[in-house]
């Protein structure tokens, strides 16, 4: 009886472990640069989310005010994770984010670690990572693309004739962004990842529009003024990321409880069958010898 218990609670605190993985949401507001500046009025949200060994992408941006970048002449938009966050202008944001030291000549480590590593185009380094247009799926090992390069893993946006940047659907990356870095003060090779930034074509990367990360707690409650609520239901096919099922922050740290009592109680009923129910506790029956009479 009390083995089988056992085997009971154990397969269930296996199956909790299962499904007890936390994912992460972030979403920034985006203000485009014009009239000289950054406009302060949201024109659209990046939203993102980071599970264990993947992150998703959503986003719809209105470039249709900026001022810095001719679209006829470049109609291709890069867009990045950067290192800093934006105050007055994109300029704040600094450069990629990039733990990996793939150093391309944005990265937010050129000047140092990737420098020391010769990994610059003067040291003769050449960057590789660029996806055709409209991949919506990257699963190359870190090391070819920096993390933050996402237009480079997942392509460069061509405008419409609307000149808005929007996610044709929700885009799939298996090199995502480390969750710990969110926030963090990029120091020496510790980087860390603050907002979103995208560029004009044109050869300077003009940044044309930005937006600070902020985290959220599940889907559909994003910060975010513009946030499309069913951004992740109307553009994700099904798959077994059911955003609808995700857990909430307390939810988790209940199921994370659940878990921790469940394994003292494994513990407890194991050294009750070993200890309690076994020879040692007296209850085992003497062997009979077949040699009486």
């Amino acid at each position: 009886m009390v083995h089988s218990l056992l085997l009971v609670v154990l397969s269930a605190l296996v199956c909790a472990s299962l499904v007890s993985s936390q994912e992460y949401y972030y979403c920034a507001d985006v203000s485009v640069a014009a009239g000289g500046g950054v406009s302060t009025t949201s024109q659209g949200y990046f939203s993102m989310k980071i599970g264990e060994g993947y992150s998703k992408y959503a986003f719809s941006v209105d470039l249709s005010a900026v001022d810095n970048c001719d679209f006829s002449v470049y109609p291709t938009v890069a867009y990045h994770i950067h290192t800093n966050t934006f105050v007055n202008s994109c300029t704040d944001t600094n450069g990629h984010y990039d733990p990996s030291l793939a150093c391309s000549e944005k990265s937010q480590a050129h000047a140092t670690s990737c420098t020391q590593l010769s990994r610059t185009s003067a040291s003769g380094y050449v960057y590789t990572c660029a996806a055709t247009a409209g991949t919506v799926t990257y699963s190359t090992p870190t090391g070819g693309c920096e993390v933050g390069d996402l237009s480079g893993k997942l392509g460069k946006i061509t405008l419409p004739a609307s000149k808005v940047a929007a996610s044709s659907q929700v885009y799939t990356d298996y090199v995502p962004p480390y969750n710990y870095n969110y926030g963090q003060s990029t120091t020496g090779v510790t980087s860390g990842w603050a907002s979103i930034v995208f560029h004009c074509g044109d050869a300077a990367g003009t940044r044309i529009a930005c937006g600070n990360f902020a985290l959220t707690t599940q889907s559909g409650t994003a910060s975010c003024g513009n946030f499309d609520a069913d951004a992740w239901v109307q553009n994700e096919s099904c798959d077994n990321n059911d955003d609808n099922a995700d857990l909430s922050e307390a939810g988790f740290d209940a199921l994370v409880a659940v878990v921790v009592v469940g394994w003292v109680l494994v513990a407890v009923l194991f050294v009750y069958a070993c200890f309690c129910r076994g020879p040692l506790s007296g209850d085992a029956k003497p062997m009979m010898n077949s040699n009486s009479a």
